[in-house]
């Protein structure tokens, strides 16, 4: 999720971008995952910035995948219901990935629904690998956005924005209303 942002924290560990984003950052460097160094080590070769109409983003990097055989990795996050969609898998750390099916589709969809309903806003990571041999960093790129292995499902609390709160009325009108 690091690499598949864009937002930072300035020298003073003060936030620039989006908060979600900022959350995301945070939970990497409280993971013991160096942002700066991530982004350093990995840079992008290719993005699909994100967009309410498909609800993901997706960064492309020169890796290695669990064999040290080059490839170009995406990862994507987005919205749960989208990514489980686009995936036909999901990985478990020290194992093979397993396949995505409709039992555990559920579960994963469900599981969505639970975090959600605790009132948080609900992130999906996964990731794709590609050749480097005929990555093409020019093509229509969310048109690759399939056959994903799903990482991981994070809830982020997400307190209301200032503008969005609602002026509600006092616990004494609301007893005199009901009265």
């Amino acid at each position: 999720m690091a690499l598949c942002a864009d937002a930072r924290l300035d020298k003073d560990g003060a936030l620039i971008g989006d908060p979600t984003e900022g959350a995301l950052i945070v939970l990497a460097e409280k993971g013991g995952i160096s942002v700066d160094g991530a982004r350093e080590m990995y840079p992008r070769v290719a993005e699909v910035p994100f967009d309410s109409d498909y609800k993901f983003m997706a960064t492309f990097h020169n890796m290695q995948n669990e064999q040290g055989k080059p490839v170009v990795r995406a990862f994507v996050k987005g919205a749960p219901d989208v990514l489980i969609a686009r995936s036909s898998y999901y990985w478990m750390p020290g194992k093979e990935d397993k396949p995505v099916t409709d039992d555990n589709r559920k579960l994963a969809l469900e599981e969505n629904e639970r975090i959600a309903k605790a009132g948080e806003r609900v992130m999906v990571v996964a990731r794709r690998d590609f050749d480097p041999q005929t990555f093409d960093p020019k093509a229509k790129l969310i048109d690759l956005m399939k056959d994903l292995t799903l990482l991981a499902m994070v809830g982020i609390v997400d307190p209301p924005r200032n503008e969005a709160r609602m002026r509600l009325p006092s616990a004494t009108a609301l007893a005199s209303r009901c009265a």
